[in-house]
């Protein structure tokens, strides 16, 4: 609860920021868009550096939390990398070798969620296995059905990121729809909550960039990355009530109903 008026005040300045942004004119809404994700990324990489750290890879959980830095750092090199290519070199940023380290971050969250949710594995249905991806399929299908049909006369790389980017978008969903309804069984903590609203807020920004992209009407700072910088939020809230719920706790590491 403690989190919940600075999480709303942050997703409520991202979006102000941005809004107003473009109605100060493109150039504008481009230079925020890229300055933007600055302290937020780094903000989020630092503080999963403790984290990492003071678990470490002596179990499941510590090895959960090197694969979210390897993603928290992929992502943070990759935003750098486009703010470089775009303020910088002036080059078009998509596709870009930034991508490299877009669809790295999304291979150690994957990772990450696979590992965290080892810990409470026999909790886990068929049923809950088979809803969650039937739902990650059933969003997939027409986001890929767009994507593609606006991409038909696209070949190469951009392409291809305009097929992987909704795959693996629809693969993270899995474990984060699990993680939700063993939220609500009291299975997992608080901190599922912010990192699944955070990858569903992910999926449907990389849907609306790449149908914004791919139509032309997409800039960097357009109002559709408002999803992609609440979902950075969401997980910098996410690591944190981890953090705090560390801190308050000296037994932390040998309360395993508070690791989950």
């Amino acid at each position: 609860m403690r989190l919940k008026k600075p999480l709303v005040l942050s997703l409520i300045a991202v979006a102000v920021s941005l809004i107003v942004a473009n109605l100060m004119g493109k150039e504008t809404a481009i230079l925020v868009g890229n300055l933007g994700y600055t302290p937020i990324t780094i903000s989020l990489t630092s503080l999963t550096i403790v984290m990492a750290i003071k678990f470490r890879a002596k179990s499941i959980h510590g090895i959960a939390w090197i694969m979210f830095l390897a993603c928290t750092i992929s992502w943070m090199v990759a935003e750098h990398m486009w703010s470089v290519e775009e303020l910088v070199l002036h080059v078009k940023p998509f596709p870009s070798s930034a991508d490299i380290f877009y669809v790295l971050g999304y291979i150690f969250l994957i990772l990450f969620t696979i590992y965290y949710l080892k810990v409470v594995k026999k909790a886990i249905t068929k049923k809950m296995i088979l809803v969650s991806v039937a739902i990650s399929i059933a969003l997939l299908l027409p986001s890929l059905y767009m994507t593609l049909y606006e991409n038909s006369d696209v070949i190469g790389i951009a392409f291809l990121l305009a097929f992987a980017y909704p795959v693996l978008d629809s693969i993270v969903l899995v474990p984060a729809l699990i993680g939700i309804m063993m939220f609500f069984k009291g299975e997992v903590n608080k901190m599922w909550t912010f990192f699944s609203l955070a990858i569903v807020s992910l999926a449907a920004g990389d849907t609306g960039f790449l149908l914004t992209e791919m139509n032309g009407s997409y800039y960097t700072g357009h109002p559709v990355e408002i999803l992609l910088m609440w979902s950075y939020v969401l997980f910098l809230f996410g690591v944190y009530s981890q953090y705090m719920m560390f801190s308050s706790k000296k037994n932390f590491f040998e309360d395993k109903k508070e690791l989950r």
